[in-house]
């Protein structure tokens, strides 16, 4: 694969990530029209994303043996075809029934084969001298198609009168985009593997125990959930700035979509870059965890009422160094030497703890917010650095174990040859 065709590729693959997560969370751009257009109440809107992503969190696994057993491009197109057709069925009938049905299904087309498979299919276009480089642009792909696709549909809903309607057409706007994408991935991303196909048996069931058997897939999944735990964190410095710090809501969005998106664009390619420079994301990711540490500690013994100007630095550079994190963790993947014919299981193992931030912390630091008011921001701050410590912790054991950890494969494999499922 020529390098134009590579880097086009990961960009579908960018692309078809942003579109396939654009309805499940519209929520949080069309808040209020998608309320009107479900007349649904609060709870029930938020009940029906909750349940979205715990259904998903179980589908990992299993999925990530079916990333395994079926080409990359396959299942990552009929994921994001089938995403397209079951929105534009929401759109067609958009009722709080439909809804349930629609986001229960969301499960089984973003969080199941098509999760792993798009992780995987970033792994496979690289070898392991550029795995961060691929990861951290394929994060900054992602960004950047957000932000385009955020605001083709914010333009568009902008041109309706009648919210109900203008969020309808978003809704096939937000189709539109996922069957594209799906079409984009079947013509122009091609795998490329390391091992040839003699090397790569069939993965079967018994896999599954071999990879849960192993300690390094857990200490990944404990570097997932502590960085992306961290960018969940991050959300909270936008209603920080209006609460404590004072500042309008307005200006504090403004400040949110550089920290969440411009950052992210520089973050990301930047971490991945370094990650590759040291032959080593780990020891990028440890030097990461300290940085956040002491940033977060500065946080916590700010005065009542802190500086904006110091705030808003302090703010810019943990977003900065977290986007690099983030760009660059599945990368860990790569470094604990993981063969690619388990790329599959060994990601929907560590998504299962890894990703279980999207569903504890917000609660948690919303009670805390709402029991104890600007001081629950300082639960929060000691919070974060006490999964940083987790998280440097898994870090520095995956760079003890990395080099012994599938030691034990030929035995494994070979088994597996005899014995296919």
């Amino acid at each position: 694969m020529n390098a134009f065709k590579k880097w086009l590729a990961l960009f579908v693959l960018s692309f078809g990530y942003a579109s396939m997560f654009t309805l499940p969370y519209a929520k949080y751009v069309f808040y209020d029209p998608m309320m009107t257009a479900l007349q649904c109440t609060n709870f029930e809107l938020g009940a029906m994303v909750s349940v979205y992503v715990t259904i998903g969190i179980f589908t990992f696994i299993p999925g990530g043996w079916v990333a395994d057993r079926f080409p990359a491009r396959t299942t990552i197109s009929v994921s994001l075809v089938a995403q397209g057709l079951l929105t534009t069925w929401f759109g067609i009938n958009m009722t709080m029934k439909v809804g349930w049905i629609v986001w229960v299904a969301f499960a089984f087309t973003n969080c199941f084969a098509y999760w792993a498979a798009a992780l995987k299919g970033v792994r496979l276009l690289g070898d392991k001298n550029d795995q961060g480089k691929m990861y951290g642009f394929f994060e900054a792909g992602y960004g950047l198609s957000t932000v385009v696709i955020s605001f083709i549909a914010l333009g568009i809903f902008g041109r309706y009168m009648d919210p109900v309607a203008g969020f309808r057409m978003v809704v096939f706007i937000y189709s539109g985009f996922s069957i594209l994408a799906g079409i984009l991935t079947w013509l122009l991303y091609e795998e490329y593997m390391v091992e040839t196909n003699e090397d790569k048996p069939v993965v079967g069931l018994k896999d599954v125990i071999f990879v849960l058997k192993q300690p390094i897939v857990w200490l990944i999944a404990l570097v997932i959930m502590t960085t992306y735990g961290l960018y969940v964190g991050q959300t909270y410095l936008t209603p920080y700035l209006t609460a404590v710090v004072g500042i309008t809501v307005t200006f504090s969005g403004a400040l949110a979509i550089i920290r969440t998106y411009g950052v992210k664009l520089l973050g990301g390619p930047v971490g991945g870059f370094i990650a590759d420079k040291w032959k080593s994301p780990c020891r990028v990711l440890t030097i990461g965890y300290i940085f956040i540490i002491v940033m977060l500690f500065i946080f916590l013994n700010l005065p009542a009422k802190p500086s904006l100007g110091v705030v808003i630095v302090l703010m810019l550079l943990v977003a900065f160094v977290g986007a690099g994190m983030k760009g660059i963790m599945w990368s860990t993947v790569e470094e604990s030497k993981v063969p690619r014919y388990y790329t599959g299981l060994a990601i929907g193992t560590a998504s299962i703890i890894g990703y279980l931030a999207d569903i504890v912390l917000g609660p948690l630091f919303g009670y805390w917010l709402d029991t104890y008011g600007n001081n629950g921001y300082n639960f929060m701050f000691a919070f974060l650095i006490a999964i940083s410590v987790v998280g440097l912790a898994a870090a520095l054991g995956i760079l003890k174990l990395k080099k012994t950890a599938f030691s034990n494969i030929t035995a494994n494999v070979t088994t597996n040859v005899d014995t296919k499922m």
